[in-house]
């Protein structure tokens, strides 16, 4: 199956998702935050990565700019609670302009996952 880059601050949510996708025999690597996302990728890119919008230091609205200026083929799916600095708010619409062809809204179950990795990998370069 696919091998899943997974960018977020939150460990346990990323213990999470990791399962989740594991048990479609995805590949699954997990990174804490946004530069280290970056780094990740360009030394092993992976077919998909899902980030989280709000972390701190360099967001993944960042990520996904700077990786789709250097790979303008990446397959990216963008989640977010509307969590912000400033109080609640949605970036997701946001990371869509910028270049994820897919958005999950935080909570999310297995299926929504499961489809919105599905419709991203199918996505043509």
């Amino acid at each position: 199956m696919a091998k899943i880059l997974v960018v977020d601050d939150d460990e346990d949510f990323c213990k999470m998702i990791a399962e989740m996708l594991e048990v479609d025999q995805h590949t699954v690597r997990t990174v804490p935050n946004s530069t280290l996302g970056e780094e990740a990728y360009r030394a092993e890119p992976a077919d998909l990565i899902i980030t989280d919008l709000v972390m701190p230091g360099k967001t993944g609205l960042d990520l996904i700019m700077e990786l789709r200026k250097e790979f303008p083929g990446i397959k990216i799916l963008a989640m977010s609670g509307g969590g912000g600095i400033t109080g609640h708010v949605d970036y997701l619409p946001v990371a869509h302009l910028v270049g994820a062809k897919e958005i999950l809204h935080k909570p999310f179950g297995m299926k929504e996952l499961r489809e919105a990795v599905m419709h991203s990998l199918e996505q043509s370069k």
